[in-house]
């Protein structure tokens, strides 16, 4: 069962991955496939991280790997935004 979805931590990260995905479209090229294209992956990774870490018994393990994808998703966009 999918009980992440309801997780307001969920939601907030799906906003992120809709956002982004926005974001990129606004990119000229150059950075569309570059850094646009982690930046995609990133968010999805974490959103992809919340499901994971509800939904297994090792929380405290997917926990500490999503927090460094948040803090490298941080890090991308300050290099996104030193880009433009």
């Amino acid at each position: 069962m999918m009980y992440y979805t309801n997780l307001p931590i969920f939601k907030s990260a799906l906003d992120l991955v809709v956002y982004v995905e926005e974001m990129v479209k606004g990119f000229d090229r150059y950075h569309k496939y570059s850094i646009g294209a982690e930046l995609r992956v990133q968010s999805k990774s974490i959103l992809f991280g919340i499901a994971k870490a509800n939904m297994t018994k090792e929380r405290k393990d997917e926990l500490v790997k999503l927090r460094d994808r948040c803090e490298e998703m941080k890090m991308l966009l300050l290099v996104a935004k030193e880009d433009d």
